[in-house]
């Protein structure tokens, strides 16, 4: 017991670079939040924490509060050496209830080299155990107690008013002392001195490269003999006829309090701010959304399945076709969430981030203890028919129980959302960082070793809409890792290699002079035809297109230079599709799919150079399907992405933009957009 009170005492005193006290006088304020308190009752003062990003220059040293103590965790910084992201504790007043504070955030003095200040030191953790009891295998327990002999633990906050450390162990059997070969148990410890404030992460894993299968147990955590939570047959869908276990590459977490909850305030930002940093979609700060909506998602969400291992509000199987409130820059929970601030669309955002863990996407390489790198196994893919080498699973011998069963997720990459992201950017959780680096890393070695290039980790042996999805979450990943991880460096590299391609491509000899995107043209939207036919025509789908282009003009904004060639021959497509009329139908704009080129006879393929060619293909050529044409536009998905690329398109200046932009306000004016129940795609109008 000495032993481990001195480790957490240890732990905990360390002051890492990024961290800081701060406090401040009047001054101009950056932004501004809003904490409200929602408990129903008087709160006494205490502290809050939460994320904050940050423009460009606006941060040059440390932010701070104004008027009141905050603790500053920066975890990135601009390349100019400004905050992007930081994690703050404030120590707020007292709180009537129902009552609100607004918080000015300012710019302190850039801070001199400070001496180390002693972090609150939590010399005694929670009694918190996980206890699991495996079907016809033994019974394991996974304790704090035991976990704080972590020899490698990683230290997430620390200052004065809040500290927090990682720490993993693995669930043992008392009885023989034997660890569990797959599962492992992630507790993230955060401490609040002045409160008496603890709160526990518990994330239970089977994410190891090397696991076999399931693992069917039942789950009990407990503290001070009292049972927090429980669950049979963890990982058991509701329609399922037998238990499906823990499956391979998953994850699930549960938090709990200690001491005094601190989870009863709800931090209200300034959306018109946020959405200028250009770390989020331009969503129009103005918009009201119906209550009705609101209402709405909070009732399904009552309703979901949210037992450890279910899906949430996610579509399981990926695939499915249809509109989604998954599938979007951001899903339409989030959009709800950062343009209304309402706490029902939050816990429904934060709900699905935690269920991201669901999905069987979480491999670590139990060398690194990170996720699989390229850069250790370049020759390595999950693709069965494009990997130099299988990882063989452990030997199952000696722990029979474990199950074949398969994840009641289906993933792919073309209809991949965005769960952990904006999740992250407002509380700072190291888990939803973590489920930011599993999908970025797992999207690359997805891929067919040869045609990603090995370790460069290209994405465009995909979908279009699968390159859009992978490069959004591949280059959020980047820009928001922490200063100095792995993460950082890993993420970067990938992210540079993927736009160097893509630039090298868009200004070379196979570039359209319409902006087409050849490298995606394929035969699918000529499936059904004759042998003969279906491969006559390369077919593009419009929506995808201004799929992969709202994210190449995502990853510019977030400040990588190397996006905006590739996003401005992106954006010549859309354009042009709304102004040439002589040429082609404006219509075509919203269309299902497009013919963009041909095979000839010789074998040789003629890519469309004009708009005409392109509208008279599509509409008129022989084939084995029917074409009309269209003769109107209405507030389509189609036409809200494509409303939203040439918002993006106006901003960048690309010639033609606002005119194909007024085009489309004139079809359907914004007000017959329904953004107010659907803001996915509701970006601001730019200003003239």
């Amino acid at each position: 017991m000495k032993t481990r009170s001195l480790l957490w005492a240890v732990l905990l005193t360390a002051f890492p670079a990024g961290s800081a006290a701060a406090s401040a006088p009047a001054a101009e304020p950056v932004t501004t939040v809003t904490v409200e308190n929602i408990s129903g009752a008087d709160r006494p003062a205490g502290p809050v924490t939460f994320g904050m990003i940050f423009a460009k220059s606006d941060v040059e040293g440390m932010p701070a509060v104004e008027a009141l103590p905050a603790q500053v965790d920066v975890k990135r910084r601009w390349p100019d050496g400004s905050v992007k992201h930081a994690i703050l504790t404030v120590a707020l007043p007292a709180l009537p209830a129902g009552q609100s504070r607004k918080l000015a955030l300012v710019g302190a003095a850039k801070p001199g080299p400070a001496a180390p200040e002693p972090a609150a030191m939590l010399t005694k953790p929670p009694d918190l155990a996980v206890q699991m009891k495996v079907h016809n295998g033994p019974a394991e327990v996974a304790s704090l107690a035991a976990a704080a002999g972590d020899k490698q633990p990683k230290v997430w906050l620390n200052g004065k008013l809040a500290s927090e450390v990682i720490l993993k162990t693995a669930p043992t059997d008392p009885e023989t002392g034997k660890p569990d070969p797959d599962l492992e148990v992630r507790f993230h410890v955060r401490h609040y001195p002045a409160a008496k404030s603890t709160r526990v992460v518990c994330v239970v894993e089977n994410c190891k490269w090397s696991s076999p299968g399931s693992v069917p147990y039942d789950v009990s955590i407990r503290a001070g003999g009292k049972e927090l939570f429980a669950q049979k047959d963890v990982g058991r869908w509701p329609k399922d006829d037998k238990p499906r276990g823990h499956t391979k590459w998953t994850r699930w977490v549960k938090r709990f309090w200690f001491g005094r909850p601190l989870d009863d305030v709800h931090v209200r930002y300034d959306v018109a701010y946020l959405t200028r940093t250009g770390l989020l979609p331009r969503y129009d700060p103005q918009l009201k959304l119906e209550e009705k909506a609101l209402a709405r998602m909070a009732d399904r969400w009552r309703r979901a399945e949210t037992a450890p291992l279910q899906r949430g509000s996610i579509m399981a199987y990926f695939p499915t076709t249809g509109g989604r409130e998954d599938i979007g820059p951001l899903p339409t929970w989030t959009a709800r969430y950062l343009i209304s601030q309402d706490r029902r669309a939050m816990d429904v955002m934060l709900g699905n981030g935690d269920f991201s863990g669901s999905c069987p996407v979480h491999i670590r390489d139990a060398k690194t203890d990170w996720v699989l790198s390229l850069d250790d196994h370049p020759g390595y893919s999950l693709n069965a028919r494009g990997t130099k080498f299988q990882m063989k699973p452990r030997d199952t011998a000696d722990t029979p129980y474990v199950l074949e069963a398969r994840s009641g997720f289906s993933v792919d990459a073309a209809h991949q959302p965005s769960l952990a992201y904006v999740p992250y950017l407002i509380t700072g959780d190291y888990y939803y960082l973590e489920e930011m680096e599993f999908w970025a890393a797992f999207n690359m070695v997805a891929i067919h070793y040869a045609y990603r290039k090995e370790a460069a980790g290209l994405l465009t042996p995909n979908q279009v809409r699968g390159v859009g999805w992978s490069l959004r979450n591949l280059a959020d990943a980047a820009a928001l890792a922490p200063d100095g991880s792995k993460g950082q460096a890993y993420f970067e590299a990938k992210l540079a290699n993927n736009l160097k391609y893509l630039k090298d491509w868009v200004s070379g000899p196979e570039a359209s002079p319409l902006g087409t995107y050849k490298l995606g043209a394929s035969h699918a939207y000529t499936r059904g035809w004759s042998p003969k036919m279906r491969g006559v025509y390369f077919s593009m789908p419009p929506w995808q297109h201004n799929f992969l282009t709202w994210a190449a003009a995502h990853v510019a904004d977030l400040g990588y230079a190397d996006a905006d060639a590739f996003r401005d021959y992106m954006m010549k497509f859309t354009i042009g599709l709304f102004t040439h009329p002589d040429e082609i139908t404006p219509y075509a704009g919203s269309a299902y799919f497009l013919f963009v080129g041909e095979r000839r006879p010789d074998g040789s393929v003629w890519w469309y150079d004009t708009w005409k060619d392109v509208h008279q293909r599509t509409y008129f050529a022989p084939g084995e399907q029917d074409r009309p044409l269209p003769t109107g536009i209405g507030p389509s998905e189609y036409t809200k992405a494509a409303r939203g690329v040439l918002i993006e398109a106006v901003r960048a200046g690309r010639p033609d933009a606002q005119k194909a932009l007024d085009w489309i306000s004139q079809q359907v004016p914004q007000e017959k957009m329904r953004f107010d129940s659907d803001p996915t795609w509701a970006f601001r109008m730019p200003q003239r």
